[in-house]
């Protein structure tokens, strides 16, 4: 009975979505970092974009996190400079892209654990695993290879720490999201269901139990 109620979430999904009442339908992904082996040629010093990973938010940080955030081209912003200085102190990975020195894009990187707000829950993560999450670009500089680039520095880095995997989740109604992850090497091995009725929630996950451990 449990699954042909899940069979049916999305339609129950659509007929209404409010408040009281909502249903989504997340891409559970997987990166398989311990065999990374792309040669990454980030020659930043040549390069007008750079890439780096942020680990202290100084005045100079903070300006920069403050200005990119008000041209972000949705609400509500994912983040704020408090946020942002205590992901880092719970030792969150941050990589950004600036531009002309202004940050113009970033990715995060969960360790340990993760509160995913849309599913009202915090995922526990295995030591050298980490959740990449609250990736952008700003809009004028998407199109040019740049998220991908972005991308790639952070499991860069994360394969020079010795990690071993990096989850995400995308929503299955962000197809470009999803395709570009798809296309960098990540693999779709599950869906999170979450239906939400009043006080009543309902999560459940299909995934292939070999690759995935959240």
């Amino acid at each position: 009975m449990e699954e042909s109620f899940i069979r049916n979430l999305p339609k129950i999904g659509r007929i209404v979505e409010n408040k009281y009442i909502s249903y989504r339908k997340i891409a559970i992904i997987l990166y398989d970092v311990e065999n990374y082996k792309k040669d990454i040629a980030r020659n930043n010093e040549q390069s007008e974009y750079i890439i780096k990973r942020v680990n202290v938010i100084d005045e100079h940080v903070e300006d920069k996190i403050y200005t990119a955030l008000q041209k972000m081209d949705f609400r509500p912003l994912p983040f704020n400079v408090e946020e942002a200085r205590k992901r880092l102190r719970n030792e969150y990975r941050f990589v950004v892209i600036e531009h002309r020195d202004a940050f113009i894009g970033w990715t995060w990187d969960a360790v340990n654990f993760i509160y995913i707000p849309e599913l009202e829950e915090t995922i526990k993560l295995k030591e050298k695993e980490a959740f990449s999450f609250n990736t952008y670009i700003q809009k004028e500089y998407r199109n040019k290879g740049l998220n991908k680039k972005m991308l790639h520095t952070k499991i860069f880095l994360l394969h020079e720490e010795q990690f071993t995997k990096e989850w995400g989740h995308i929503w299955y109604w962000n197809k470009p999201s999803l395709a570009s992850f798809t296309h960098m090497g990540w693999k779709i091995i599950g869906t999170c269901h979450y239906f939400k009725f009043l006080n009543i929630k309902l999560r459940y996950r299909t995934y292939n139990k070999k690759e995935c451990t959240i």
